[in-house]
């Protein structure tokens, strides 16, 4: 019994320790085999261990926990007891959701998120599947749903403190909402007044230019009382209708007596255009809250309609120009009588001869080309690199990180037999701070043996994110070096330094300080 509660929590530790995403299919089993053998006992322990497993400081830890109580949470009846009717349960939604602002999950950040959203799902299957026999459950999940502490439908998790941050965001955004709502209706009516007058004017403009037709009398046909039997079928056998829309257009010939009128008919075109741009730009403002400025919102519509409307009525109107119009046009556009008539300069060379090109600073030859003797041809380094591709640079003799260019083939391997043993008494070379006589006086003067072991046990590595550093960002490791107490200091004594340098050779002064 002893090895068999040990072998439980050898399992249940390696288990949400090891890291992964997905537990351990072979582990799991294990522990599943171990629980149902060591009967309520083993569960019992199980349920101890997977809560002291639960108050560990490190998200991933905690998942893969949360991971492991839902695998035996849906399959065993006495572990839903044991975890459901003690105070366990309360204390799994603390340390899963975080919602004491006391007690926060843990980092990595990332993981901590995964947990809420895991332990949201699991918790809503769990309802669904024995919220009937078990009350602490289905109490516990009406009290998270009702209090606004969970949301299950966006699965996520509110703190007291973030419930009452959100509540103020939101009260602060109708507020300005509002705010905003009333000004643009105020600018509304402002606008609308001003539309009056324009569309009072633009209608009497309209009809100086075209007055209104009279209103024809309707012509009926008369049907003829001695015609054919053919002829009343034709007339009277089908009763059909047919809509027919004839499209108007208004023809107006521009002269000089309605020259004016038409210019200011399109001054105030213009400004309907304009005002239609504002009236929309209202209208979009007046959607975000709608509630709020509903009989406003319908005016905007009506008066956008009636800005459209007078601006089709411009649109399908045909202005056509008489000869004595486009005369006057022509004459005011060609009238060069403010122009001045300048001489023409004498002895102005356009063209530089060829005589005098020295002169100007310019080469005699228009085809010479700069000289290009200097010009040396880049060969590639071609080195292997560890990651199994070749290095890239080009230089002329010798590259910045692997030394002097040699010829080499398409992987990388010297052409030449010399250069092939050269690397390779270089590569078996020991380096010179590891040269055994050098290593051997040191140790004899400090007594400290700075030999490299090459066997050496290998560090576990666990799949567990360093809490220390996982939530950093680039911006607070470069201030971790840069603002470091060692590296200030060292910037501190380096400017006092240049600043007495600089008082003891009169660095004020530019003729001492220039002439160092």
């Amino acid at each position: 019994m002893v090895e068999e509660s040990k072998q439980l929590k050898e399992c249940i530790e390696k288990l949400t320790t090891d890291g992964k995403a997905t537990l351990d299919p072979s582990l799991l089993s294990k522990v599943k085999k171990l629980c149902k053998n060591g009967g309520d006992s083993s569960i019992e322990l199980a349920v101890r261990i997977l809560m002291s497993q639960l108050q560990r400081k490190h998200s991933q830890i905690r998942l893969s926990t949360t991971l492991l109580i839902n695998e035996l949470f849906i399959r065993s009846h006495c572990f839903r007891t044991n975890f459901l009717e003690s105070n366990q349960f309360q204390y799994f939604l603390e340390l899963t959701f975080g919602i004491n602002d006391s007690n926060r999950l843990p980092p990595p950040k990332q993981f901590a998120k995964l947990l809420k959203e895991k332990c949201i799902e699991f918790l809503n299957s769990w309802n669904a599947s024995f919220a009937e026999g078990y009350p602490v459950l289905k109490n516990s999940y009406a009290f998270l749903k009702d209090n606004s502490v969970v949301d299950f439908r966006e699965r996520e998790v509110l703190s007291t403190s973030e419930r009452e941050a959100r509540e103020k965001r939101a009260t602060k955004r109708n507020q300005f909402l509002q705010a905003k709502i009333e000004k643009t209706v105020k600018q509304f009516n402002e606008l609308e007044e001003d539309m009056k007058s324009i569309f009072v004017q633009y209608d009497s403009c309209l009809q100086l230019i075209v007055p209104k037709l009279e209103n024809e009398e309707d012509n009926f046909l008369e049907t003829n009382v001695n015609c054919s039997e053919n002829e009343n079928i034709f007339i009277n056998g089908f009763n059909q209708s047919v809509d027919l829309t004839i499209k108007r257009v208004m023809t107006v010939n521009k002269c000089e007596d309605n020259s004016a009128l038409i210019e200011n008919l399109k001054d105030m075109y213009k400004l309907l255009v304009d005002y239609l741009s504002k009236v929309k730009k209202l209208l979009q403002l007046m959607s975000k809250g709608s509630e709020l400025c509903y009989v406003e919102m319908k005016r905007a519509i009506d008066l956008k309609s009636k800005i459209m409307e007078a601006i089709q009525k411009f649109i399908e109107l045909k202005i056509i120009e008489t000869e004595s119009v486009k005369n006057m046009s022509e004459n005011s556009d060609t009238s060069d009588d403010d122009f001045e008539t300048v001489e023409e300069k004498e002895g102005l060379e356009l063209i530089i001869p060829e005589n005098r090109r020295k002169e100007y600073g310019l080469c005699d030859d228009l085809s010479e080309k700069p000289s290009t003797s200097g010009d040396s041809q880049f060969v590639e380094c071609k080195v292997p690199l560890p990651n199994g591709k070749l290095c890239p640079r080009r230089d002329k003799i010798k590259c910045p990180f692997h030394g002097k260019i040699i010829m080499r083939d398409s992987c990388g391997i010297p052409v030449n037999e010399e250069d092939r043993k050269g690397e390779k008494l270089k590569a078996e070379a020991t380096p010179d701070w590891q040269q055994p006589e050098l290593l051997r006086d040191i140790e004899s003067q400090t007594g400290i043996d700075l030999r490299v072991s090459r066997k050496g046990k290998r560090k576990k590595h666990t799949g567990l994110q360093s809490i220390r550093t996982c939530d950093q960002t680039s911006r607070q490791r470069l201030a971790k070096k840069v603002f470091n107490v060692e590296t200030v200091n060292k910037i501190a004594d380096d400017m006092n330094a240049i600043d007495a340098k600089l008082s003891n050779q009169f660095g004020d002064q530019w003729n001492y300080f220039m002439n160092e």
